[in-house]
Formats: C-alpha cells, structure tokens, sequence
C-alpha cells in the first residue's frame, strides 16, 4: 500500500513526509495518507505538522482512538 511507504522510514528522514505529501496533493481527501504523515511528523518531532494533520484525520474518522491519543501527545 503506497500510503503506508513513509510510515516505515527513519526519523531523519524526509522522503517518507515528501512522498505523502506529493500523494495528498493528487488525492487531498484519503485519510489514510494524511494520517500517516502525522504519525511521522509526531516522530519527527514536527508537532505542529503534526497535529495539522491529525486533528484533520481525527475530525473524520472519530472512532480511531489510536489518533485521539498520537493528537494529545503531539499537543503536549
């Protein structure tokens, strides 16, 4: 699955966000993309990246409370 190819990088990194990001572009809505990003950004340590991306994510898919807590922890 393409939206999962950056989940697996290193911290350090760039090419897993870049490539996410080249993919919302096409397809702005999947949320499968933009979660993954924020996952990422939260291990980078890009807090605000992150929660951009995942408050998106937890605003569609409520229900995943997985992404309740990556959100609280980018927040803190």
């Amino acid at each position: 699955n393409v939206t999962t190819v950056g989940e697996f990088r290193e911290e350090s990194s760039q090419l897993g966000t870049d490539l996410l990001s080249i993919l919302l572009e096409i397809d702005p809505e999947k949320s499968s993309i933009r979660e993954n990003r924020g996952l990422i950004f939260l291990r980078q340590k890009k807090y605000d990246k992150a929660v951009e991306d995942l408050e998106t994510v937890v605003n569609k898919l409520p229900e995943k409370q997985a992404l309740h807590i990556a959100l609280s922890t980018a927040y803190d």
